[in-house]
């Protein structure tokens, strides 16, 4: 069998703008841990905005979270039944919520910590019984009124940032600027209800 060429069957002609921009994303997976492979053009620069994750990072950020869910609850019934809530951003993993023990927080670290790619663990979790609906219904509204601000706010990148809310308790997570991180700040410290704000920001340094 001849193999035929993508770009030179006559009855498929692509511009040579969708050529020089041509991304092939593949996804191997391989005993659970997920690899990304992008094949780009010759004069494509990749990863030009260090502040972006990349498509690979996102995976794996997810990868991440979803691990540690399953690590926890099958290393001790005893964390079944506790709220516990896993954010990952390029790696940094922040855990809110409550759990019964001092025990099973400190457990908990470890197990996450021992998983491919975590690069650091920020235990937020409370001892004490799980908070009611209610609390995280109050959790939730609070991150959705923070990003809506920053969503509305001129030339702040607002996809650029995690937030997490937890008692009043705003955790910011992002790739940003010592500048967009302080910002961050401004924007989050004036909606009602914010109580204190946790940068656990990687700063990074302004594109040139």
């Amino acid at each position: 069998m001849t193999a035929t060429s993508l770009w030179a069957g006559p009855k498929l002609r692509i511009p040579l703008i969708l050529r020089n921009t041509f991304v092939i994303g593949i996804l191997l997976i391989n005993s659970g841990c997920s690899t990304l492979l992008l094949i780009t053009s010759a004069n494509q620069l990749a990863d030009q905005d260090h502040g972006k994750r990349t498509l690979g990072a996102r995976i794996e950020d997810q990868s991440i979270e979803n691990k540690a869910f399953i690590n926890l609850y099958n290393s001790d019934k005893s964390f079944r039944g506790n709220r516990i809530i896993i954010r990952s951003y390029n790696g940094y993993v922040l855990l809110t919520g409550q759990v019964k023990t001092a025990d099973l927080k400190k457990k908990s670290t470890s197990i996450i910590r021992n998983i491919r790619h975590v690069r650091r663990v920020y235990n937020e979790l409370e001892v004490t019984k799980s908070n009611s609906i209610s609390h995280h219904l109050n959790d939730l509204w609070l991150t959705g009124k923070v990003r809506t601000a920053m969503l509305f706010t001129p030339y702040f990148r607002s996809t650029r940032v995690k937030l997490t809310s937890q008692n009043g308790t705003v955790y910011l997570m992002g790739l940003l600027t010592k500048q967009q991180t302080q910002r961050a700040v401004d924007i989050t410290k004036e909606i009602h209800g914010v109580k204190k704000i946790v940068k656990l920001v990687e700063e990074i340094k302004p594109s040139t």
